[in-house]
């Protein structure tokens, strides 16, 4: 890990006075002051029978043996739905001894970025739940796509609902479930998305403006992903 030490090192030189944790390479830097080895693995077998999974591992030398055991994990399956061919979180969890290191999104970083790279579609949240711990992940992908040009957003349309209120309503390949953001919008606005009429013309409104759960994101290039290459943190297993 002395190579991953230097670049904490060098972070640190860089902004001595940053206290910004969010960003993808302090969370690589404060996985290299652990006091044991991490993988970040990219698995197509792993046995959850997923279509896809990223784990962040921890790498113990015991008896001559490396011994891995899970930090966190990311599921991942092809969408149900139309859905842009995305990719779709299936279910995620953080073991609470690793909660307040942040890894969480790290996970979603390598993700969007694989996909992108491997598959050219995105990926989106789960369709039909998505935790209060969760959500605040894609709001902070999104509100970063306003400013990052690597990482790209592409709307989807309801599934539900009369075709005047699609708004591509001629293209069914964007279709994709609409239950994740209507139960988001009603904890957040207190208001119902539907009408006798279809989807509320308010609902419409934030769906397409703001809301996080409404989109596929895309990054490139896959530049984490590279760092953990360089870093020999990443595994990738076909």
């Amino acid at each position: 890990m002395s190579i991953l030490r230097k670049v904490v090192r060098q972070l640190i030189k860089e902004s001595v006075y940053s206290t910004d944790f969010s960003k993808i390479d302090w969370m690589i830097g404060k996985l290299g002051l652990l006091d044991h080895n991490v993988e970040i693995v990219i698995d197509h077998n792993h046995e959850a029978g997923n279509d896809l999974v990223i784990e962040i591992m921890s790498v113990k030398l015991q008896d001559g043996r490396k011994r891995r055991k899970s930090m966190a994990i990311l599921k991942i399956d092809e969408s149900w739905g139309n859905c842009l061919n995305a990719y779709e979180v299936s279910w995620s969890h953080v073991r609470y001894k690793w909660k307040k290191l942040g890894i969480g999104p790290l996970m979603y970083e390598v993700a969007i970025e694989y996909i992108t790279q491997e598959y050219g579609v995105g990926l989106t949240c789960d369709r039909k739940s998505l935790s209060d711990k969760a959500f605040p992940v894609w709001k902070k992908f999104f509100e970063r796509s306003k400013t990052d040009p690597e990482i790209t957003t592409e709307l989807l349309d309801f599934s539900h609902g009369p075709k005047d209120k699609k708004f591509t309503p001629n293209n069914e390949l964007d279709d994709c479930d609409e239950t994740t953001s209507a139960d988001w919008f009603m904890a957040l606005k207190t208001n119902d998305w539907w009408s006798d009429e279809g989807p509320t013309d308010e609902f419409r409104k934030w769906w397409a403006e703001e809301d996080p759960t409404s989109r596929v994101y895309k990054k490139s290039p896959a530049r984490t992903i590279e760092t953990l290459k360089g870093l020999g943190m990443l595994r990738i297993n076909k």
